[in-house]
C-alpha cells in the first residue's frame, strides 16, 4: 500500500480578506524520511548561512514583514525573498508534489456554498481522491493538518466519505462521489514543530500571493512559479489543467 502523506495548510487572513487558500503538499509514505532528512539539512544551512534558527517556525507572510524567524536579523528584504525562492526551488528537486485551492470568500455564497473553508475542503480532497483513483486499488492518503478547525475538518470527512456528491456536466444533477480513499481522521500538527506543515504554509503563501490569486506590496508575485525549475516542476499541474495557458498552474480558483 502507498499512502499518500498530505500535509495541508490553511492560510488565516485578517477580518477583511476575501480568500481562503488551502494547499495541499504531498509526499509518498516511502519517501516521507528521504524528504524529512533533507528539510533538516536545509534548515541547518540556512542557519549556517543565514543565522536562520532551526528551532523557529518559518511562516511565509513573515518573509514580508521580516518578523517571527527573522525578527533580529535586521535581514533586508531582498535577501528574505532570496531565501524563499531558495526554499521553493529545492522543493522542484523533491518528491514532492503541491498544489492549492483558492476560493474568492465574497462570490462562494451565490454558488450555493455556506462556508468557504468547506469549499475548500471539499475540492482538495475530491482531487485527491481523483488523484489515488487510476494508480491501484491500495492507492490511499492520509491528511495531516495544522491545528485550527479540527472538529470542523474531521466532521467534513466522515461525511463526505459517506455522502459525498459532485455537481455532472451533462446535466443540473450531482451524482454521488465518496472519499473512501483517505484512510481515518485527519492528524493535526502543530506547524510550530512540523517542517512539513511550514513548507505546506510557504507554498500556501506564494500560492495567495501570486499574480494568479490576490498579489500584494513588498511580496513577488512570482513566487509560485519557482516550484519550477530545470529540475522539476513540484506543483501538480491536474488539479488544474493548464491547457489554455490562461489557467493558474497548480491552483484551483473558485467560482
Amino acid at each position: 500500500m502507498t499512502n499518500l502523506v498530505l500535509l495541508v495548510h490553511l492560510i488565516k487572513k485578517q477580518k477583511y480578506a476575501n480568500w481562503f487558500v488551502l494547499n495541499c503538499t504531498m509526499v509518498i509514505e516511502e519517501e516521507w524520511l528521504t524528504v524529512l532528512n533533507a528539510l533538516v539539512k536545509l534548515r541547518k544551512d540556512l542557519r549556517n548561512k543565514y543565522h536562520i534558527s532551526p528551532r523557529k517556525e518559518l511562516k511565509g507572510s513573515d518573509f514580508r514583514t521580516g518578523m517571527g524567524a527573522f525578527d533580529g536579523l535586521f535581514m533586508p528584504r531582498k535577501t528574505r525573498m532570496d531565501i524563499y525562492k531558495d526554499i521553493l526551488n529545492w522543493e522542484s528537486t523533491m518528491p514532492i508534489s503541491t498544489f492549492s485551492i483558492a476560493v474568492n470568500k465574497s462570490q462562494v455564497m451565490s454558488k450555493g456554498w455556506s462556508d468557504a473553508m468547506y469549499c475548500a475542503w471539499n475540492f482538495a480532497l475530491n482531487r485527491l481522491h481523483v488523484k489515488c483513483s487510476p494508480q491501484t486499488d491500495d492507492e490511499r492518503f492520509s491528511v495531516f493538518s495544522d491545528e485550527g478547525h479540527a472538529m470542523k475538518v474531521i466532521k467534513w470527512v466522515r461525511t463526505m466519505r459517506r455522502f459525498n456528491h459532485v455537481p455532472s456536466h451533462y446535466g443540473p444533477i450531482s451524482l454521488p462521489f465518496r472519499i473512501e480513499r483517505v484512510i481515518e481522521d485527519p492528524s493535526f500538527r502543530d506547524s510550530k514543530h512540523s517542517y512539513f506543515v511550514q513548507i505546506a504554509d510557504l507554498n500556501a503563501y506564494a500560492s495567495h500571493r501570486s499574480k494568479y490569486v490576490q498579489p500584494i506590496r513588498k511580496m513577488d508575485k512570482n513566487l509560485w512559479d519557482e516550484l519550477k525549475t530545470t529540475s522539476g516542476e513540484a506543483r501538480n499541474l491536474d488539479v488544474n489543467k493548464n491547457v489554455s495557458g490562461k489557467k493558474p498552474p497548480g491552483i484551483k480558483i473558485y467560482p
